[in-house]
């Protein structure tokens, strides 16, 4: 659910500070609030409310904020990131699993 989250969040997070920060800029506030994030729900300091909650908030901004990115493609875009890093992390978790039976 975390990997999930994570890949929500940034590309919501991405699109909205390059829009409103400039490229070099955004990339680099981007990069810390992953970071930050990514820190968070590893220390499972955001849980499952929290990740709702914070989810919504960070859509609506986007919504605002996303600059002439339409809904659905918002949505979209968003959704896949975050399916495809979870499959990613789960991936990972069986190759991980294979190693360690096999060594």
């Amino acid at each position: 659910m975390g990997a999930a989250f994570t890949g929500f969040e940034g590309v919501l997070v991405f699109l909205v500070t390059t829009n409103l920060l400039g490229n070099s800029l955004g990339i680099g506030i981007w990069g810390a609030v992953m970071g930050g994030l990514i820190f968070m729900v590893i220390r499972k300091h955001i849980e499952g409310t929290e990740m709702l909650i914070l989810g919504i908030l960070s859509f609506i901004g986007a919504l605002f904020f996303a600059g002439g990115i339409g809904l659905e493609m918002l949505v979209f875009s968003a959704l896949m990131a975050g399916v495809s890093l979870a499959f990613v992390f789960v991936l990972f978790t069986l190759i991980y699993r294979l190693l360690q039976k096999l060594f």
